[in-house]
């Protein structure tokens, strides 16, 4: 099974790197964005393309739903050239990830103590291909388990802009 198992995960670094030689990566074809999350949490977005179907995506802010400062990395993968729409102007593209949310409560019933869960990202990229901005739908369903275990849903509106 584990022989299996890395089979499996081989071949899919195999799709992904491979992938790569014809990189069309985020806003102006431009690897690293900057800019705002509009949801929970509120704050800061940064987002990182390795390549232009793997991302990694960076959110920080304040957390509505803990009452608490949040860290959520993400790495995700985009479905470029699977299942996205290329207009002339612009593209759609889906993703779907992994990542984990921690932090810490600072002025709810959990006062400082610690958060951690896990998130499963699911959205989408709207990419202006002549400027240099990209918009993100995202929802994210988790698993709580730190402080309590619950479910923990997380997302928002991401709004980058591309420097390079």
């Amino acid at each position: 099974m584990k022989n299996i198992l890395n089979i499996i995960v081989v071949g899919l670094m195999v799709c992904v790197v491979s992938s790569a030689t014809a990189a069309n990566l985020g806003a102006k074809n431009k690897r690293f964005g900057l800019g705002v999350n509009i949801g929970e949490p509120l704050g800061l977005n940064a987002r990182y393309y390795f390549i232009d179907r793997l991302s990694f995506d960076f959110v920080t802010g304040y957390g509505f739903g803990e009452e608490g400062y949040i860290l959520q990395p993400s790495l995700l993968v985009n479905l470029r050239r699977l299942i996205d729409y290329d207009g002339k102007d612009w593209s759609f593209v889906p993703y779907f990830g992994a990542g984990v949310k921690t932090g810490v409560d600072v002025g709810g019933r959990n006062k400082d103590r610690g958060i951690f869960a896990m998130r499963f990202p699911i959205g989408a990229n709207f990419i202006l291909k002549k400027g240099l901005l990209e918009i993100s739908a995202e929802f994210a369903p988790g698993a709580e388990f730190k402080p309590d275990t619950e479910f923990d849903p997380t997302g928002g509106i991401g709004i980058r802009y591309y420097f390079f």
